[in-house]
């Protein structure tokens, strides 16, 4: 039975054991997160959370997996760091144990999704980015071909004919939503004329 965590009034169960169920990935990141947020002074640093993580994942489905991510840490591949930080942890974890069906739904509505479909480009930028995540598209270069491929046509002509040009996917986004705000912007101006 899980033991539940104690920090003011509220409680925080463990997670649940991980055994490699790829339909439970997202499950049991989410219940890290909330252990980690509602203890933050028992995980002051990366390795406390990564150990944590692995410490809960038990099965014959993900031991290898573990056991590889222990040896690489014990074995000191990168020298001095031990354990990988959270970030990449969270990511190759991800890249092992992600949902087929759900990397496969991401890298569809990647390419079908649409700018008409959101109230605004920041909406459509945090729906593209979460569908390129799960879609496991972590490179910034493949995710800014794929980002401009679904732009509509007069926002990427205004943002390639900007200068200066922008040159990785933060930059595209940022400067659509620059040209997105101005665009409503001077339609407000003008409705009130």
């Amino acid at each position: 039975m899980p033991q539940e965590q104690r920090q003011g009034k509220g409680k925080i169960k463990d997670p649940e054991v991980f055994t490699g169920d790829q339909n439970k990935t997202r499950s049991f990141l989410n219940q890290l997160f909330l252990l980690f947020m509602a203890r933050p002074h028992d995980f002051v640093n990366d390795y406390t959370k990564v150990a944590t993580a692995l410490s809960f994942m038990e099965g014959d489905n993900i031991n290898y997996w573990k056991d590889i991510t222990i040896q690489r840490a014990e074995e000191e591949i990168r020298p001095g760091e031990g354990f990988d930080s959270w970030a990449v942890f969270k990511r190759n974890f991800l890249l092992a144990f992600a949902p087929v069906d759900e990397v496969n739904n991401s890298m569809v509505n990647l390419t079908t999704i649409q700018l008409k479909d959101y109230s605004s480009v920041d909406e459509f930028n945090a729906q593209f980015m979460d569908l390129a995540l799960k879609g496991n598209i972590l490179d910034s270069a493949a995710q800014l071909a794929l980002y401009r491929n679904v732009l509509p046509e007069y926002l990427l002509r205004k943002i390639s004919m900007s200068y200066p040009p922008p040159t990785n996917i933060e930059e595209w986004m940022t400067r659509a939503k620059e040209i997105d705000h101005s665009y409503h912007l001077t339609e407000k101006v003008l409705a009130n004329h």
